[in-house]
């Protein structure tokens, strides 16, 4: 699962990077659209962090103390 979410981490920054800046060089001129793509990155990520919190309340409890 580890491998899994690094992974697919790196394929929604590097959507996030081909959708914003395209095919360029990464130089002075194209830091607005680096830090945008960023920023969407940083959102999407936000967001599934959020949902994952929600899937694990809603899951409820998975053990039984044996107290």
């Amino acid at each position: 699962m580890r491998l899994l979410g690094q992974t697919f981490s790196m394929g929604i920054a590097m959507l996030s990077f081909a959708v914003y800046m395209g095919k360029v060089e990464i130089v002075p001129a194209y830091y607005p659209l680096l830090m945008k793509s960023v920023r969407i990155a940083f959102l999407v990520f936000g967001f599934m962090c959020v949902a994952g919190i929600y899937a694990s309340f809603a899951r409820g409890k998975m053990r039984q103390d044996s107290e």
